[in-house]
């Protein structure tokens, strides 16, 4: 399972390549690196969320387990 900041970094990655013009161009293509975008961060607001929620922290396998 990747961890948030390695989807982030995956995403930016694909952000920065779509802005140097090396992305392909293919429009279904982009629009599945659209969508994985919004999921990472719907995934990374998840997260927020439970931690701004639990007094105590969580530790990563609780929150995985909490994402499943």
């Amino acid at each position: 399972m990747k961890s948030a900041a390695d989807t982030v970094t995956s995403a930016n990655k694909r952000a920065a390549t779509r802005k140097a013009g090396t992305a392909s161009p293919n429009a279904s293509e982009n629009h599945s690196h659209a969508g994985d975008a919004l999921i990472t961060v719907e995934r990374t607001m998840r997260i927020i969320e439970m931690l701004a929620d639990s007094r105590d922290g969580l530790s990563v396998t609780e929150i995985s387990r909490r994402l499943d």
